[in-house]
C-alpha cells in the first residue's frame, strides 16, 4: 500500500483556520472541528480509514493551547497567523510517527 504522508500540522493550521472563518473560537468547537476535519479528509482519501485517527485526533485535542494562542493573537493584532507561525506549534508525535 502506498505510504502518503499525513500532514499533522497542516491540519492544525486548517482547523484554526476554520475556528475563525466561522467565528467559533473557543475550545468546544476545536474539538468539533478535529473530528469533522479528520472525517473530512478520510471521505476525500487524504487519510486512508484505517490509519490511527483516534491517535491523529488526541495529538490535535493536546493542541489546544497553540489554537487558543494563535486565535487571541489573530484576535488582538490583525495578524495572520497562518503566515510564519508553524514553529509556534508543537506538534506531538503520534504512534505512528514514533514507530518509523
Amino acid at each position: 500500500m502506498e505510504n502518503v504522508e499525513f500532514d499533522l500540522s497542516q491540519v492544525f493550521r486548517e482547523i484554526v483556520g476554520r475556528m475563525e472563518s466561522e467565528g467559533a473560537l473557543d475550545r468546544d468547537a476545536y474539538m468539533n472541528l478535529i473530528d469533522e476535519v479528520l472525517e473530512d479528509k478520510i471521505a476525500n482519501a487524504e487519510l486512508d480509514a484505517g490509519a490511527n485517527v483516534k491517535n491523529y485526533s488526541e495529538s490535535l485535542q493536546l493542541m489546544w493551547s497553540q489554537a487558543e494562542a494563535l486565535l487571541t493573537k489573530t484576535g488582538t493584532d490583525g495578524g495572520d497567523y497562518l503566515v510564519g507561525d508553524e514553529d509556534e506549534a508543537e506538534i506531538p508525535e503520534t504512534k505512528d510517527e514514533e514507530d518509523a
